[in-house]
C-alpha cells in the first residue's frame, strides 16, 4: 500500500473505481463505488494520506470486515495475504457492490 495523493480513493481505489472499470490489461474490472459512499471515500484518503492510521491498522480493519462477511484468513505476520482461495467461489464482496451484471449498467 502506497501513499498515493492522485488516487480519489486511497488504498480503496485497489478494490474499487469511480464508475467501475475494467481492465483488460491487468485481467480484472473494479466494481464502481456507489455514489452515497463517494464522501466516506475521500475522507478515508485524505485520513490515508495524513496517516491517521497505520498499515497494519488498516489489514486488521479489513480482516475484521471480511470475517464478518464469512470469509476466514490463517494467523499470518509479514506482508500481503490473499484471501480469494477459490477463484471459481463467489466474490464475497458481491454482496457489498451488487452482480457483476449491475455494476456496469
Amino acid at each position: 500500500m502506497k501513499y498515493k495523493p492522485q488516487d480519489r480513493f486511497g488504498p480503496l481505489g485497489i478494490m474499487v473505481g469511480e464508475s467501475g472499470v475494467a481492465n483488460a490489461a491487468r485481467g480484472f474490472s473494479r466494481p464502481q463505488l456507489p455514489l452515497e459512499h463517494h464522501g466516506a471515500a475521500e475522507r478515508f484518503r485524505r485520513e490515508w494520506l495524513a496517516k491517521g492510521f497505520t498499515k497494519a491498522e488498516l489489514a486488521d480493519a479489513l480482516e475484521s470486515c471480511l470475517r464478518a462477511l464469512g470469509e476466514q484468513s490463517a494467523p499470518h505476520t509479514g506482508s500481503w495475504l490473499a484471501f480469494r482461495r477459490d477463484p471459481i467461489a463467489p466474490d464475497v464482496l458481491s454482496r457489498i457492490f451488487g452482480p457483476v451484471s449491475d455494476r456496469h449498467s
